[in-house]
């Protein structure tokens, strides 16, 4: 090979080296988008799934949280109150966007499951999930669990919860909670027992602890 044919050769794979760089730093995903709820993963569009008629309904209906100090909310999507959403597993997710973002990137996802008879019926169902991520990561992961007898909610006591909680190197987290309210909660929230898997985003998550 004479000199010119080399450097040239040596122009071309110092090019695809750069893009190969390129490509692999620019389409970096977080660890929790490997999971989806609803078919539905944090990162997504929420325009994917629903169209800016149905955003703005869901943003203004009562049941959405508005984050004080932010442009952050938590909607609400249930089969129950929305004739044309459709749920396939679950019985209501919970998505928090950006208001300001035009393309409502999904930061959160939370789906929730109210089938169970008992709160042990749930706790079963959680590790078997716990399990079912573990699969997916293809690693040796070691959770956290925690478990809370006095779960808080609106400022009282309202029952008791468990959790296991995959925390990621890059800052997002999958969660798997089980709650089983007590009698007075439970007939106000019209649910007694819930088992709810919470996808979140590096930077929801940093948001929350600085809440």
């Amino acid at each position: 090979m004479n000199i010119i044919n080399f450097k040239k050769q040596l122009k071309k794979i110092i090019t695809i080296i750069a893009l190969i760089f390129l490509f692999k730093t620019s389409v970096v995903a977080e660890e929790v988008e490997k999971f989806e709820i609803e078919g539905i993963s944090v990162s997504d569009s929420l325009l994917k799934f629903y169209n800016n008629s149905q955003i703005k309904k869901f943003l203004k209906a009562d049941y959405t949280f508005f984050y004080k100090n932010s442009n952050y909310a938590t909607i609400g999507i249930y089969n129950q109150t929305q004739d044309e959403i459709v749920l396939e597993k679950y019985g209501g997710l919970g998505i928090i966007i950006n208001t300001t973002d035009k393309n409502y990137k999904i930061l959160s996802i939370a789906g929730q499951d109210y089938s169970f008879k008992d709160y042990n019926e749930c706790i079963s169902n959680q590790k078997e999930i716990s399990q079912d991520i573990k699969k997916i990561l293809n690693i040796d992961f070691n959770e956290d669990t925690y478990s809370n007898q006095e779960y808080i909610s609106g400022g009282v006591v309202a029952g008791k919860a468990s959790s296991i909680d995959f925390n990621f190197n890059d800052g997002s987290t999958a969660r798997v909670i089980c709650y089983e309210l007590n009698d007075d909660a439970s007939k106000s929230a019209n649910w007694k027992v819930k088992l709810e898997i919470v996808l979140n985003s590096k930077k929801i998550n940093k948001f929350i602890q600085n809440r």
